[in-house]
């Protein structure tokens, strides 16, 4: 067994995410066991939308959450094409979701807390994670 890391720089598009699976692909034999940091530049955009909601800007919360979500949909996009992407959409929409639901109680007044904040922040590697599994599929 091979434990593969590959960083958010490795994994910060539809291209580098294509790279990372033939690479991983070419070590099976390896029996890998694959860790995958955020895309890009998601936790820094999550860290900017969690200090927006903490202060109650809700606009500011709302542009940063769809330009976190237009990006990992089009990347998806852009990995498998169009018409192949809706079941990795369907797979990422709900944590999208959920993240969107924890902005929402921290622009409502709730205080950020140690908890709060290690959620919020742990959206991108999951996110992350689908996609890259999707490569893999397509494959």
């Amino acid at each position: 067994m091979i434990v593969m890391k590959f960083g958010r720089s490795s994994v910060a598009s539809a291209t580098t995410i294509e790279w990372v699976a033939r690479i991983v692909k070419s070590r099976l034999e390896d029996q890998p066991a694959l860790v995958v940091s955020a895309m890009g530049k998601t936790t820094d955009r999550l860290v900017e939308m969690m200090q927006h909601a903490a202060r109650g800007s809700a606009y500011s919360v709302w542009c940063l959450f769809e330009e976190l979500c237009r990006f990992h949909f089009q990347e998806v996009k852009r990995l498998l094409g169009a018409g192949r992407d809706r079941r990795v959409g369907e797979r990422i929409a709900p944590k999208f979701r959920e993240l969107h639901g924890l902005l929402i109680y921290l622009e409502d007044g709730c205080i950020l807390t140690p908890d709060l904040k290690d959620q919020i922040l742990s959206f991108g590697e999951p996110l992350s994670s689908e996609i890259v599994a999707a490569a893999f599929e397509r494959l």
